[in-house]
């Protein structure tokens, strides 16, 4: 599995911004999207790796799902060649 600093998985970054991104704006409209790509970016096998997190973090984000739909999708799998290294974030934040 790979790691970006200390014994935290890349994942588990981007799970850990998204709970306080809904924590800090928890009273207004918000959109997020992340895609967790990196663990099975060279071997499908490796998507079980998440799934002990995946299933904290819903169980975290509880209190912020009022009124919420959640996607969970998956992609085609392991590309041939990298094609782009970037991870993706999407973020908005509605103001009434």
């Amino acid at each position: 599995m790979q790691y970006t600093a200390g014994n935290k998985a890349q994942h588990e970054y981007t799970l850990d911004y998204l709970l306080q991104f809904n924590s800090a704006y928890s009273e207004e409209r918000r959109f997020a999207l992340a895609m967790l790509k990196d663990l099975t970016e060279t071997d499908v096998n490796s998507a079980r790796h998440l799934d002990d997190d995946l299933l904290l973090f819903m169980k975290r984000m509880n209190s912020y799902l009022k009124n919420t739909v959640v996607i969970l999708m998956s992609d085609h799998g392991v590309l041939p060649k990298k094609v782009n290294p970037t991870r993706y974030f999407l973020f908005f934040h509605f103001s009434t």
